[in-house]
């Protein structure tokens, strides 16, 4: 049961109303009460009020609020996520999310303008870098599987998850070998990486870019699941 005043600067109403929607629970708005329709509107209680004292007296003592497990009881029907597991995959989104970001679109193509840094030596710095990255990448992929498979995501959030991970997988599995092929020649003095960017080169940076659309994505749906 949701209940609220007829405003609220604390807890927006439409606000409510929409949670209340979520929760398939009833939905009460007391007349003349603004944040504590409790306190707004003194004894004798209000009548929705009331009625949740009666009813709480004959159902007995309150469910605990937590599973055995830590995890807040879902309603039958449900479609919202336990929000433990929501917010760390959303935290977790986000620090992977800033990762990319700063790496492959600031560092990546920054670090061949400083002076002195010739392409073979701008390509191992880039090689160890992005080495590391990747596994860090693998890493946080796998807690955000782990977080969201015990959370009982909706639907859309297991997409997601699964979208970011097939897109990763594709970069380490099919892009990366060929991209390290080119820059162990390069590192050898068999090619002297001042030709045009190889197509394995465009094709990464197009599943980087969708990686970031399907991560924003994923951590937005996270807040709101």
């Amino acid at each position: 049961h949701v209940l609220s005043g007829v405003r609220d600067d604390t807890w927006p109403v439409p606000l409510l109303d929409d949670m209340a929607v979520r929760l398939g629970a009833r939905r009460t708005v007391v007349d003349g009460a603004e944040h504590s329709p409790n306190c707004d509107q003194p004894p004798p209680p209000p009548p929705p009020l009331a009625h949740l004292r009666d009813h709480h007296a004959r159902a007995g003592p309150r469910a605990p609020d937590v599973n055995s497990r830590g995890q807040t009881p879902r309603r039958k029907g449900s479609t919202s996520m336990n929000t433990t597991s929501a917010a760390t995959a959303s935290a977790i989104t986000f620090v992977w999310l800033g990762m990319v970001l700063g790496i492959s679109f600031l560092e990546a193509p920054l670090k061949f303008r400083a002076p002195g840094v010739t392409v073979p030596i701008g390509l191992g710095i880039g090689r160890l870098v992005f080495r590391a990255l990747n596994a860090v990448e693998t890493a946080l992929a796998i807690a955000v599987i782990v977080a969201v498979a015990l959370g009982g995501a909706p639907v859309r959030v297991l997409g997601l998850t699964a979208g970011a991970a097939a897109l990763l997988l594709a970069q380490l599995a099919f892009v990366r070998p060929r991209l390290n092929r080119r820059s162990d020649r390069v590192l050898a003095g068999e090619d002297t990486g001042d030709g045009p960017r190889s197509r394995g080169h465009f094709v990464y940076v197009a599943l980087e870019l969708l990686k970031v659309a399907v991560l924003i994505a994923l951590g937005v749906c996270l807040l709101t699941a």
